[in-house]
């Protein structure tokens, strides 16, 4: 047995043997861990048999079991795979060998399979065990929280960055209740709030509908794939969903492209769940995630005693995808070595795991995606040409979102409806002026920028309403203090113009501004082509107005941004955000001379 301690993104496994023993931060200890929330003597454990006892050794930070910070010198009962806590690290004593970890799993559909294996164990045996469905509140570092206080039978699927499901084997329901509410203090403790569905076999159920569902829900789901139209507001949209239509119903390779943010994972997720392996697995990995090493060992699995740390065979990502789908994200950081490989799997679709000498044939249909220029890496020989012409069955691009701004309020309002829910606030209106912010910004970041910034809003707003104020500086512009603001001085000898020798006390300071006259025609962005009508559509003539009555402000309040908002009765961001808008020039001043 083992006592299993993590704080942080530290995990450490504490050999355990029977009798009394030690342990803290001191080297005086029988186990010396350098966890700085413990004391240099913390406690003492005490096993015999089956059965466990801890003692809080008059520590500084305590001990908490159940809840409840025990009294110090005094012996405390312990159960096997009961967590419990000193300061901000978790502990739980567990049997088996230190060397083994609770198995981790990428995707609902691989934990899917998982859990069916398990029920079909449960069916054999009757050994009760539980499910927990874990949400956080960001997609942070929590994963070591949770993990640090599982068996190393568990098994632990991530179904995104913010969620995951955890199979607690050979626990009955009042056992699955205590580790889901250690696990929830334990992500509390790390300063993540979190919710923890818990349902237990046969107690809530003995089917996998049953097991899946959160309580008070419906047990069963709808896991039709979709046949209709993907309605986008967007035009350049179009064409990428229509080619996501045309090869969903083939096993065509598909090349994803676009810039960091644009939604290629999104794009991925949707052909294979408007394919014929919507019901299979979706596998994914982050081909820059993970070091060279340790990425073949992942996407094709090993063999026992393969390598050093090698207890157990484990089947590679791209086995999970059997019958799947596999997509890779970031292709193009591929190492040439695990080109090399994938390209012989992607030929032969027979795996070879690490260390074994028989190769596994595996039904999968591929997707990736890269941000890089695939054919410049090819030609500074980053990059396999052969390679490149397998994965690129078909390409779909996916446009920048500076190039799609219509799908902006859409996507702001799908945003901050999910932020919203997860805040447990009424979801929020965009205000006018905040909408003409986000359309008025280029969105380097692409949709995943848009994501974080609208999130930030809906957690800043009060009253139901995004405002400007709400948005960060970067989307916004310029600051609120704008040197060009200040007015300039026009010197002479030294002085300031009228304040000579023979002068009591100096004039106003003289600005000097050049305020841009209203153009006629009026910019581009009223006129499609050729010069304006005489009398256009609505929205010309209403931004024709916009237009000359900001420079009439402008040029009468002598180019002050500030004084010329306030004269318009509006904010000096909102302003900001009309003049980038109207391509109306900044005002600045003159040099001093």
């Amino acid at each position: 047995m083992f006592l299993r301690v993590a704080w942080g993104s530290s995990v450490v496994a504490v050999p355990v043997t029977p009798g009394e023993s030690t342990l803290g931060r001191g080297l005086s200890v029988d186990a010396h861990v350098r966890c700085p929330d413990m004391s240099r003597k913390h406690l003492a454990l005490k096993v015999e048999g089956t059965r466990a006892w801890v003692m809080d050794l008059a520590s500084t930070n305590g001990t908490e079991v159940r809840g409840a910070t025990i009294a110090p010198e005094k012996w405390v009962e312990l159960g096997f795979r009961e967590p419990f806590f000193i300061g901000d690290a978790s502990l739980v004593l567990l049997p088996g060998i230190p060397g083994e970890a609770p198995r981790r799993l990428m995707g609902e559909r691989v934990f899917g399979s998982a859990l069916g294996e398990h029920m079909e164990h449960y069916q054999r045996t009757s050994e009760p065990f539980g499910v927990c469905t874990i949400h956080v509140n960001a997609e942070a570092e929590w994963s070591d929280c949770v993990v640090g206080m599982l068996d190393n039978a568990d098994v632990i699927g991530f179904l995104s960055g913010a969620s995951a499901r955890v199979i607690l084997k050979k626990r009955n329901a009042e056992e699955v209740a205590i580790v889901a509410a250690a696990m929830q203090r334990a992500l509390a403790r790390c300063s993540i709030s979190s919710r923890v569905d818990v349902r237990s076999c046969p107690k809530d159920g003995e089917t996998l509908a049953q097991l899946l569902a959160t309580p008070g829900e419906a047990p069963m789901r709808d896991t039709r794939k979709p046949t209709g139209p993907i309605m986008v507001p967007s035009l350049a949209m179009v064409r990428v969903y229509e080619l996501v239509s045309e090869v969903a119903g083939t096993d065509v390779s598909v090349l994803v492209l676009g810039e960091t943010g644009v939604g290629k994972e999104v794009i991925s997720r949707t052909i294979q769940q408007r394919s014929q392996r919507a019901e299979a697995p979706f596998v994914c990995l982050n081909c820059a995630a993970l070091p060279e090493a340790l990425l073949e060992s992942e996407l094709f699995g090993y063999e026992r005693g393969a390598f050093s740390g090698a207890v157990n065979a484990k089947p590679g990502l791209i086995e999970s995808a059997d019958s799947g789908t596999l997509f890779l994200d970031e292709i193009g950081e591929l190492p040439l070595s695990t080109q090399t490989k994938l390209l012989r799997v992607l030929e032969t679709h027979e795996v070879p795991r690490l260390g074994s000498l028989k190769a596994k044939h595996v039904d999968f249909r591929l997707i990736a995606a890269t941000n890089k220029n695939l054919r410049g890496e090819i030609a500074a020989g980053r990059f396999r040409a052969d390679l490149y012409y397998r994965i690129n069955g078909l390409s779909i691009t996916i446009p920048p979102l500076r190039e799609r701004k219509n799908e902006l309020p859409y996507l702001a309002a799908l945003f901050a409806a999910r932020a919203a829910r997860q805040l447990k606030k009424n979801e929020p209106f965009f205000d006018r002026e905040a909408l003409l912010a986000l359309e008025a910004y280029d969105w380097p970041g692409n949709v995943r920028e848009l994501k974080s910034v609208v999130e930030r809003a809906v957690l800043l707003c009060r009253a139901g309403t995004v405002l400007t104020e709400h948005l960060p500086n970067d989307v916004l512009g310029p600051s609120e203090f704008d040197v060009d603001d200040v007015p300039t001085l026009t010197l002479r000898n030294g002085l300031p113009d009228g304040s000579g020798p023979n002068q009591e006390s100096p004039k106003a300071p003289t600005v000097r501004s050049t305020i841009p006259p209203p153009a006629r025609p009026l910019p581009p962005v009223f006129t499609a082509s050729g010069p304006s009508p005489a009398r256009g559509s609505l929205k010309e003539e209403t931004d024709r107005l916009e237009y000359e009555r900001i420079v009439e402000a402008l040029q009468r309040c002598q180019g002050n941004q500030s004084r010329a908002a306030e004269a318009l009765g509006m904010t000096r961001r909102a302003l900001i955000v009309r003049l980038d808008r109207l391509r109306i020039p900044r005002p600045r001043k003159a040099d001093i001379p």
